[in-house]
């Protein structure tokens, strides 16, 4: 995040009931004064001379059952096993099955020295949380389990994921030196992995699937992390979609006016047409989906981002907060003046109706060299203390302070207005009267109408109510 003082970035966070569990990244205090990195030097090497940096291994709570402020807020703390090192741009999927978050992926800290810079045998690790923000990891692959890590698995980093109660999802990523260490590549060498692989939770079982072509326009190439995000949406289809958006590759930015699904059922790659607000295209934003039961619509709320956030391309950020509404595929803006650009960070929905986001850089220090973003985030202090802040998704407005007795999630106004243009009961719980004007195709209609018509009510046993994970201004 973007602070003076210490503070952790690169990490992860999942919100399960009552808590927001983060792990993995790092801790930085700055040393002194900023100096510039010097021509060719390792990014490594600058961080060691500009900060002190150390690897946040432990898993950090925070209580969803109260009411805090960001100067109130106190946390609960983990520490993990020695052997379970916390890693950069890891996932973390929750199985409802076992009541466990799994951990997977990551690449070795650059902050590390001697044992911590070797990069682990391939496992997957697994929390069994309490009812006090505590719990206790062990190993659910490799390592002392007696499941194996699967050696036909490369073990990524920074891909998109996504979790149902079934199985845990993950696209793209790359594979390096600090991520596998089967994988045989030179330092800062970066190679995309194709594929969506699904883990499920049951069996332990792994299954790569064809990613239609999706990660090999998204993934960055021998540069920084995919930056897209990817949602499971339970509303629409047998066994649910996951819904990737963003992301950037070595040449461009994925727009937002086309939306890419799959099929879980199916295992089909589909893509659909969006309108509205469009947003510009970005990376390295945050996105979180909740289900509204009064509408049945389903809402993905998007924060912030990278605008033109290549490396030599210069860099603008965002603080905008854009919606986009399904099944009518429709982006909405929401109106306040932005303040602070953030971007590498994660958003949460906590009690449905508010958006908690949890660490970030300020992506306009970005200018010619990918150090820019560092060296300038650490001369910066945050303006969100703790660098926590919540967002009010009923009346799209930034609030001061975290509500435990919060409302269960409504659309925001401007959506259900849109939505009830085309009604006619207005005051009787209505399906969606207007979806796309055009569907791509057949199959993508039926998954999100459940009928033959591009009009008309949907009986869908599987509308619920779900916050989906893949992260209070002061």
């Amino acid at each position: 995040m973007y602070h003076s003082g210490e503070g952790p970035f690169i990490l992860v966070a999942i919100a399960i009931k009552d808590w927001i569990y983060i792990d993995g990244g790092e801790i930085s205090l700055i040393k002194g004064v900023v100096e510039p990195c010097e021509c060719g030097e390792l990014l490594a090497n600058y961080f060691k001379r500009l900060m002190e940096l150390d690897i946040a291994n432990t898993t950090i709570a925070i209580d969803l059952s109260t009411d805090w402020t960001n100067t109130s807020l106190t946390f609960v703390t983990t520490p993990r096993p020695a052997a379970s090192l916390a890693e950069n741009y890891q996932t973390l999927w929750w199985s409802k099955r076992d009541s466990s978050i799994y951990c997977f992926g990551g690449e070795v800290s650059f902050a590390g020295d001697g044992a911590d810079r070797v990069t682990p045998q391939n496992s997957i690790w697994m929390f069994s949380p309490n009812d006090q923000g505590g719990g206790d990891w062990q190993a659910a692959l490799g390592h002392t389990s007696d499941r194996p890590f699967p050696p036909n698995i490369t073990r990524p980093a920074s891909g998109a994921s996504a979790a149902s109660s079934e199985n845990g999802y993950y696209l793209g990523g790359y594979a390096s030196f600090g991520t596998d260490p089967n994988v045989n590549l030179p330092l800062n060498v970066k190679q995309p992995l194709p594929g969506l692989l699904s883990f499920d939770f049951e069996t332990s079982m792994w299954n790569n699937t064809s990613d239609g072509g999706f990660t090999a326009s998204s993934a960055l190439i021998n540069a920084r992390p995919p930056s897209g995000a990817m949602q499971f949406v339970p509303a629409f289809g047998v066994d649910g979609i996951l819904l990737v958006m963003g992301g950037a590759s070595s040449q461009r930015t994925n727009p937002f006016n086309n939306i890419t699904t799959y099929d879980i059922h199916g295992q089909a790659w589909h893509s659909q047409l969006a309108t509205g607000d469009i947003p510009d295209p970005r990376d390295h934003f945050c996105a979180v989906g909740v289900q509204s039961n009064e509408n049945n619509t389903y809402e993905i709320f998007m924060h912030g981002g990278m605008i033109k956030g290549h490396p030599g391309s210069g860099s603008t950020g965002s603080d905008q907060v854009y919606i986009l509404s399904l099944p009518a595929f429709r982006w909405f803006q929401a109106n306040y003046s932005s303040a602070y650009p953030r971007a590498y960070h994660t958003c949460h929905a906590a009690r449905d109706s508010q958006m908690i986001i949890i660490g970030g850089l300020n992506p306009t220090q970005y200018q010619d060299k990918f150090q820019d973003l560092w060296s300038g985030n650490m001369a910066t202090a945050d303006p969100w203390t703790l660098g926590i802040g919540v967002f009010d998704m009923k009346n799209l407005a930034w609030k001061d302070s975290y509500d435990a007795r919060a409302v269960v999630y409504e659309s925001p106004d401007k959506v259900k207005q849109y939505y009830l243009k085309y009604t006619t009961g207005l005051l009787t719980p209505f399906f969606l009267q207007n979806t796309p004007s055009s569907w791509s195709s057949p199959e993508v209609q039926q998954t999100f109408t459940n009928t033959t018509t591009a009009r008309g009510p949907v009986s869908n046993p599987k509308l619920r109510r779900i916050s989906v994970v893949a992260q209070q201004r002061a």
